[in-house]
């Protein structure tokens, strides 16, 4: 990180400080990080769990694979590494 790059995320990081002191205080001058982190701490506390539900089935997929759509999946590989590189082309080859 070069001294511009951390003087930028150290003044970003001071406005964040300043901001998070004047959401929680009337007064935001005089207040110590600790009674911050303190209030914060109590706050997390005070909330209910997060609850995650995770499906017990997966979904069907919507793709269904052929033979044939197979067949044309094995053709345009087999085209694309054929092709001579030291010929231009445009990107459509093979397809």
């Amino acid at each position: 990180m070069t001294t511009s790059d951390e003087k930028f995320y150290a003044q970003r990081d001071a406005n964040f400080k300043e901001r998070v002191c004047n959401i929680l205080f009337d007064n935001p001058k005089g207040h110590s990080e600790e009674e911050v982190l303190e209030i914060i701490n109590n706050l997390a506390k005070g909330l209910e769990p997060v609850v995650v539900t995770i499906p017990e089935e997966i979904a069907p997929s919507k793709v269904i694979i052929t033979d044939e759509y197979a067949d044309k999946v094995d053709t345009l590989v087999a085209r694309m590494g054929t092709s001579d590189d030291s010929e231009e082309t445009h990107d459509s080859e093979g397809c």
